[in-house]
């Protein structure tokens, strides 16, 4: 035993001055479950430890299963935070000691890089600008009884391209805060972009030809 802890802690020390030079096991989508496995055919044991992205440990000096042919796994299945998962073990055999990671997102991909998220930015500030602008436009339509089929689809595509927008940021993105976010425009847009223009068309719609038909009935 003395020995183990002995090579565990020499082991965190190579950790913290190689984080670099790791091999991944690869990313992972929140939730799913990770086979970690390691192969020493002259190890009679493996002892693993994983450690949460926050640095604590999920797992701690815990036997992997020797599965036949010098392979020892385990399922680990507490996913459940995003970001980097450092694993770290000892054998009695090999190498003696192992150090890797894997990481964990929303989507199962890795982080995107800077560029993807300045497009996305610069697209989801046009589309939420322009159906600000429109909508306050629209408002003034409505006041007017003059809400016609264009103003209509106009605010219902930037509805529509808003979803699409969530749909491709939640694939590429994997944010969740940013996914927060989009949920919560789209629960507004569904009451200002499509509910409000369709009842506003109607209201000017109706009134407006009301209003034709009182004037044609006027006889002079």
């Amino acid at each position: 035993m003395v020995n183990k802890n002995f090579l565990f802690v020499i082991l965190l020390v190579f950790t913290m001055f190689s984080v670099s030079a790791l091999d991944s096991l690869g990313t992972y989508t929140q939730g799913e479950e990770v086979e970690v496995c390691q192969i020493c055919s002259d190890a009679t044991f493996i002892t693993h430890s994983i450690k949460f992205p926050n640095s604590t440990f999920a797992v701690q000096n815990i036997n992997l299963t020797a599965v036949g042919n010098g392979l020892f796994c385990k399922e680990f299945n507490g996913t459940l935070i995003d970001g980097r998962y450092d694993v770290m073990g000892i054998s009695d055999g090999c190498d003696k000691t192992f150090a890797t990671f894997f990481t964990v997102s929303l989507n199962g991909k890795d982080a995107p890089e800077g560029i993807v998220i300045v497009i996305f930015s610069i697209i989801f500030i046009v589309i939420i600008g322009f159906g600000i602008v429109y909508f306050i436009k629209a408002l003034g339509h409505v006041f007017e009884l003059d809400m016609d089929i264009i103003d209509t689809a106009v605010l219902i595509s930037t509805y529509l391209a808003l979803f699409i927008f969530t749909y491709f940021a939640k694939e590429y993105l994997a944010n969740a805060v940013v996914n927060d976010l989009l949920g919560l425009a789209l629960s507004i847009g569904a009451y200002t972009h499509v509910l409000f223009p369709v009842i506003g068309f109607l209201v000017s719609f109706i009134l407006t030809n009301l209003k034709f038909k009182q004037k044609s009935q006027i006889t002079y």
